[in-house]
């Protein structure tokens, strides 16, 4: 419903927050006294619109027109915003839409093979931030709530508004943000519109696989046009994206001293690298999106929107490379011609040396069984989105009814084979691994062998300690993620500093599934080692970018069918990704529009309450109790919200912004899932028996899993902010910002008594208690985020006016976090960065545009998916990106409405490098994953008529 004309495709969906009373209901109360003491001042801000409109006589188009805007939305806007507008219908000024949200202030982007897939707001990542279309939350094709946004064609949305503020009416909110993605209203186009672009795609690397690619193509068309003198808009967009990605891979597994079978320690004791891998990753995307909508407005009481989304999304991935276990554990031999880095060496204390660590940082490493990986994956997702929504003007009684429907799929498969020397011991390995700068992002690591050698080389099961029982390993997650939603809204206005009185309801039906297929590979014949048939070998790949020289290549689907036998198992890990979430959100909300005056000073907004009511409930198993008990749960619980957002207008052109509220985010889906990793344990401690050689006098439950009784996330947010506005384009704006989390989620806290009750010991015993330690997600309260952002956005001819168009963008961002340390990620949150930047240098003019854009963002905590979808956290260093965009349109003449574009991203190459070590904190922590993606470049054209 739109509620109000300031706020375009408002989102009204569920939010959250103690019904406790608070510091927020006296502010509230004191808005509400302002409001009821204030002299009338409803028709200024109409009337200031229409003489801005009247005076602005100049036509702009372009970067400048977007930026125009953006700001004008920012300016209306009741509420803490951040804008992103295309500069045409169909222009496309990003590679995605990830990727312009990243450039916004206290706003960062998480690359995910190279691409911004994960946006944090203000230091919470995607986990805490809701993402909506056209106001209605989305399912989500990930295994959390997190939407991944290269799902989304930049293409087909047409703007882009991220809440840093909520208000009541917003039901559907998250803790650190909402992100809004909006596409086309026909009627909303003055003409018919036809667009066609097309853009061609390289990547610097080349290809690193024989079956990748270092070329593809980008194409979007949209077609809008109007009927029954335009009471009717018909809209259709469409994008496809066929792109390549390439990666180079290096990872160090795991650092550590050393010991023999005697206890002496190798190498002196020092800490050296354990493991090592080297991959080249190809990766082919194909993304089809689709999204229309049908705009109906027969008269001014009258006006409905269709609007329909639909994405197809495939990824195949090709992954060729070379690992190795180098620790003397598997080798038994200590490093050769060592040099040795001494690290750490800090003040300490009085009179004391600070604590360093001793790292064998070159060496040679005797004796390695190397392991050849071959693998192949495959993504399939399907999105579609489906909402109505039907607005009744009834004069100064408006009402709405919206009816929506979100779906998410997806279909993953990996499967990875490995080879190796035969026969599969440590003398027919390596002589040598010789290894350089281990302590470096990238170390240089080499071999005397010939990794390429097709009849030296045998598929198997090469682990240095006799192997794991396998040849391979094929796995199969699903995930299903449907919202169903139906949301009634009324708006009643007055002739009073009260100006409108909004209430309504909603009710949302999700249902998250996620499953776990798991196989072993086996190799036919009783798995007897075999060389590679000459028909499925291919090209071999090179990581000599890493040291290393060619690696032994073959086609896995082939093989797969031809030489190996599947084999289906089930163990906690894997059921660990089996469970089913259900939520119920019942909500309801009142929201008074304010505006009004304190003495000369004009004072608008908003303020109101949501109560939301919560019934969750989870299914899943407990693969360690009788071979795969079902277990499940649930909670329900109520949350009321109250927020304000009041606007002091100082000047005509200056703002002061004040917000409070309570806010929640719901718990992850992974937390919340019902599963339960259990099984009894030998109790050592139970010598009740006087055992003797080994015996075991009893049981007790152990185990770990995830917890349906979580509540939200919940904080008291205060936010304060001044903008000043110079042109239309241009303006300055400071806003600090403070949370107080009244309750937060531990990832994992030790559970001493939780009780066992029920679950099948699978014939194991005896368990003299059902109570044992359990590990799980568990709510705590306290700590805090509070921060500091800037922003300028200025056309550089107000300074002087032979730089008409030119201009800039910066945006500058200080956040600190202070929580409880948490088990898995340390004392600070995923997601957070102290500190972010953004800068942006355009022009244009005479038809020409360029724009050169950086983005920065300090180290931070990460949430990743390993192999085989397992999500883990690790510390990620800071980022850097450039990118740069140069196009010229035709103004005029017989080329009108065509305009040609060259984009490069990632211009500096840069590279993600996490580190292993203590997470969010300053503890000495070592290298571990080094990735490079390439240069991306783009070129191509687009039409419009």
């Amino acid at each position: 419903m739109k509620t109000h004309s300031r706020r375009p495709g408002r989102a009204r969906p569920p939010t959250r927050a103690n019904s406790r009373r608070s510091p927020i209901a006296t502010y509230c109360a004191a808005v509400i006294s302002a409001a009821a003491g204030g002299s009338a001042y409803a028709q200024q801000a109409a009337t200031t619109a229409e003489n801005e409109s009247e005076l602005q006589t100049i036509v702009v188009s372009g970067i400048r027109e977007a930026l125009e805007k953006a700001a004008e939305e920012k300016r209306a806007e009741e509420s803490i915003v951040e804008v992103v507008t295309q500069e045409d219908i169909g222009k496309l000024s990003d590679p995605s839409v990830a990727e312009s949200i990243s450039r916004l202030t206290g706003l960062a982007g998480q690359r995910v093979h190279g691409r911004v897939q994960d946006i944090s707001i203000r230091g919470f990542s995607g986990d805490y931030v809701t993402t909506l279309l056209n106001g209605r939350e989305q399912a989500s094709t990930g295994d959390n709530r997190a939407v991944e946004f290269d799902q989304y064609p930049s293409e087909v949305v047409q703007s882009v508004m991220v809440y840093k503020t909520t208000d009541a009416e917003r039901v559907s909110s998250g803790l650190a943000g909402t992100i809004n993605l909006r596409t086309m209203r026909p009627l909303s186009y003055r003409d018919n519109v036809v667009t066609v672009g097309v853009r061609g795609e390289r990547n610097s690397l080349g290809n690193l696989n024989p079956e990748g690619t270092t070329t593809a193509y980008r194409a979007n068309g949209t077609y809008i046009r109007h009927f029954l003198d335009d009471k009717l808009g018909v809209g259709i967009g469409y994008a496809r994206l066929d792109s390549p990605e390439q990666e180079q891979h290096y990872k160090a597994w795991w650092w550590g001293p050393n010991s023999d079978s005697n206890n002496v320690p190798f190498n002196n004791g020092a800490s050296m690298l354990n493991g090592a891998e080297l991959y080249n990753y190809s990766r082919h995307d194909v993304r089809d999106g689709l999204v229309g909508a049908l705009e109906y407005k027969p008269s001014d009481i009258v006006h409905s929107v269709t609007d329909l989304y639909f994405s197809r999304y495939a990824q195949h991935t090709w992954d060729r490379g070379w690992e190795a276990y180098l620790c003397p554990c598997a080798t038994g031999q200590a490093i050769a011609n060592p040099t040795y880095t001494n690290v750490g060496a800090g003040p300490g204390t009085p009179g004391m040396p600070g604590p360093t660590t001793r790292f064998v940082t070159s060496g040679t490493y005797t004796a390695v069984q190397s392991i050849l990986l071959n693998q192949y994956a495959t993504t399939h997702d399907r999105l579609s989105a489906f909402g109505e929504n039907l607005e009744l003007d009834l004069g100064s009684w408006k009402t709405a009814a919206d009816l929506s429907y979100s779906y998410a799929h997806r279909q993953q498969r990996w499967t990875e084979t490995y080879a190796g020397y035969a026969p599969f011991t440590n003398t027919a390995g390596d002589a040598s691994i010789p290894v350089r700068n281990a302590l470096a992002g990238l170390p240089t690591v080499s071999s005397t062998l010939n990794y390429a050698n097709a009849a030296a080389i045998q598929l198997g099961d090469p682990a240095p300690w006799g192997g794991w029982g396998h040849d391979g390993v094929d796995n199969r997650p699903t995930s299903t993620d449907k919202i169903k939603s139906v949301r009634l809204t009324t708006r009643h206005d007055f002739n009073s500093p009260i100006s409108s009185l909004h209430f309504g309801a909603q009710y949302q039906v999700r249902d998250k599934t996620l499953a776990e297929l798991e196989f072993n590979l086996l190799l036919n014949n009783n798995r007897t080692p075999i060389n590679v048939p000459s028909n499925l070998l291919k090209n071999p790949v090179s990581a000599a970018w890493g040291g290393f020289g060619n690696i032994l290549t073959y086609d896995i689907p082939r093989a797969m069918g031809q030489l190996y036998t599947l084999q289906q198992f089930t163990d906690n890990n894997g059921y660990s990704g089996d469970y089913t979430v259900n939520e119920k959100l019942t909500s309801g909300f009142v929201q008074f529009e304010l505006n009004s005056k304190i003495g000369d000073t004009p004072v608008r907004g908003n303020f109101g309450a949501q109560l939301v009511h919560s019934r969750q409930s989870t299914t899943g198993f407990c693969p360690g109790c009788g071979g795969g008990q079902p277990v499940s749960g649930g909670a329900s619980y109520n949350d009321v919200l109250p927020s304000a957002n009041i606007i002091f207008d100082l000047t005509p052109d200056v703002m002061l912004r004040t917000y409070a509220a309570k806010t929640m985010v719901r718990p992850l889906m992974s937390q919340l899932g019902d599963y339960v990793n259990a099984s009894p344990q030998p109790d050592v401690s139970d010598q009740s028996c006087h055992p003797v050689s080994g015996q075991i006098c009893s049981f007790r439950w152990a185990g770990n899993g995830g917890n349906p009784l979580l509540r939200p996330w919940r904080a008291d947010a205060v936010d304060v902010a001044i903008e000043k506005y110079f042109s239309p384009a241009s303006y300055f704006s400071i806003a600090g910002f403070y949370k107080h989390f009244t309750s937060f989620i531990y990832d994992s806290v030790q559970n001493n008594g939780y009780n066992f009750s029920g679950l099948n010991p699978n014939g194991v015993g005896p368990i003299p208690s059902p109570y044992g330690s359990f590990s799980q997600p568990q709510n705590a309260t306290g700590g805090n985020v509070r921060g500091l952002e800037a922003s300028l956005n200025l056309e550089l001819k107000l300074l002087w006016s032979g730089l008409e168009g030119f201009g800039t963008q910066i945006g500058e961002a200080w956040t600190t976090v202070n929580v409880p340390p948490d088990p898995n990620t340390g004392p600070t949150l995923p997601g957070f960065s102290p500190r972010v930047h953004t800068f942006t240098f355009y022009y244009e003019r005479f038809g020409f545009e360029a724009r050169v854009a950086e983005r920065y963002r300090d180290g931070f905590v990460g949430s990743v998916q390993t192999t085989f979808d397992f999500r883990t956290y690790t510390q990620i260093l800071a980022d850097r990106q450039l990118d740069a965009e140069l196009g010229y349109s035709f103004n005029s003449g017989r080329l009108k409405g065509l305009s040609l574009t060259v984009v490069g991203t990632n211009l500096l190459n840069s590279a993600y490098r996490d580190t292993t070590g203590p997470l969010g904190s300053t503890g000495l922590t070592t290298p571990q994953v080094y990735e490079r993606y390439g240069r991306v470049f783009l070129a191509g054209f687009n039409y419009k008529y």
